[in-house]
């Protein structure tokens, strides 16, 4: 009996130590290649194959201030933009810091809107403007910038939009805009200036103690064992789990792609002031668009962008009811000011249904299948507009 169970405990520790060798070896690849891991778990662990913070540093640096619009892109841009886990892309503008090739001649359109109509992602050809300007025939000029909000929009309009003399203005609005419409009038009241140093100010934590360190066991396995990550996502727990709350990670057509509903829900949040501004200033700026163009002898048109949760994420009937309340509030402010508005979230949500990543796994913008599906959707909608 003695013999056996000395066997026994001779197996144990030989099957203990095959196995601390096997998490040691895969610890080791997956640190020196990160590229061999599933996306989720390299945006989990940080480890990915190309570092972004080198994206973003250039992509910032393509940014100047602007005294009317708080800032736009430089002139004559002709850059590609790489270093981010999810895509890079070519960003190219013309002499006025816009991207399109469009300068100064009448157009057919003219389309407003952030990062959704501006092409965050993705080249200027495959953004919907120039896909909905090759379905329609149409000239259609691009003034979208990343980060822009019903006032920056507005202002857009009045500086570059009117003077190309359209007959139709496409105003693109996303869940987040009410965030940026306050935050552009904060700005505005408090006398101008830079407004990209005035908002990195102004979202910096200001006398915040530090974070307490986490001593439990699992966070210090999430932060020092790449291998303790992976062995999560293949037993699907945590945020790789199909239930997990506030944010998942999915499955579409075999691929991952991250869904996390704290950000849609904090964008619809009536309890937070600065929404609730936000709505005021929308519905203002809808209405002086509406005007401004009606007087310029173009017709406003509204397309609502839906988040990526909105299409994706399966959760209750509160959350979706959440996530989806900014774009139904817009088309009700649209339908009392006589404003032709396109919701475009029934066809995604009918699309993603039938298969096909509409979005980025990681980044919450469309893919170059989304920007297809826009401006098809778009075009469509435009057309029914037209004389």
């Amino acid at each position: 009996m003695a013999r056996e169970t000395k066997l026994l405990q001779t197996s144990f520790v030989a099957l203990g130590v095959v196995a601390a060798f096997g998490v040691l070896a895969a610890e080791l690849l997956a640190r020196a290649e990160p590229g061999l891991l599933p996306v989720a778990v390299q945006a989990m662990t940080g480890r990915r194959a190309v570092p972004r913070d080198r994206f973003y540093h250039d992509w910032h640096a393509t940014q100047v201030p602007d005294p009317a619009l708080g800032f736009r892109h430089r002139p004559l841009l002709d850059v590609l933009l790489t270093g981010h886990p999810d895509f890079g892309y070519q960003l190219r503008t013309n002499s006025r810091g816009l991207r399109t090739p469009v300068e100064d001649d009448p157009v057919d359109v003219v389309a407003l809107g952030d990062s959704f109509t501006f092409g965050y992602g993705v080249d200027e050809r495959v953004a919907w403007p120039a896909q909905l300007a090759r379905l329609s025939g149409l000239t259609v000029a691009n003034l979208g910038v990343s980060g822009f909000g019903p006032g920056s929009e507005l202002a857009m309009l009045r500086a570059e939009g009117l003077r190309l003399q359209p007959r139709r203005v496409l105003w693109q609005f996303f869940a987040n805009d009410l965030l940026d419409a306050a935050s552009f009038a904060g700005w505005q009241s408090g006398g101008q200036g830079d407004f990209l140093a005035w908002e990195r100010e102004r979202t910096l934590p200001e006398g915040d103690p530090p974070a307490p360190i986490r001593l439990s066991l699992r966070g210090l396995l999430h932060r020092h064992f790449v291998s303790y990550e992976l062995a999560k996502w293949a037993t699907r727990q945590g945020v790789y789990g199909p239930t997990r709350r506030p944010a998942r990670w999915v499955d579409v057509d075999g691929g991952s792609m991250l869904l996390d509903i704290t950000q849609p829900s904090a964008w619809a949040d009536r309890s937070d002031p600065h929404v609730r501004q936000g709505m005021a200033l929308t519905a203002e700026a809808l209405a002086g668009a509406r005007d401004i163009a009606h007087d310029a002898g173009a017709e406003l048109l509204v397309v609502v962008a839906p988040t990526k949760e909105a299409v994706y994420w399966q959760g209750t009937a509160g959350e979706r009811e959440v996530i989806e309340r900014n774009d139904k509030w817009v088309a009700q402010v649209c339908a009392a000011l006589a404003i032709p508005c396109l919701l475009l979230l029934p066809v995604f949500a009918s699309a993603a249904r039938r298969g096909g990543p509409l979005y980025f796994s990681q980044d919450i913008h469309w893919n170059p299948a989304g920007h297809r599906l826009a401006a098809e959707t778009i075009a469509r909608f435009f057309g029914e507009s037209l004389p």
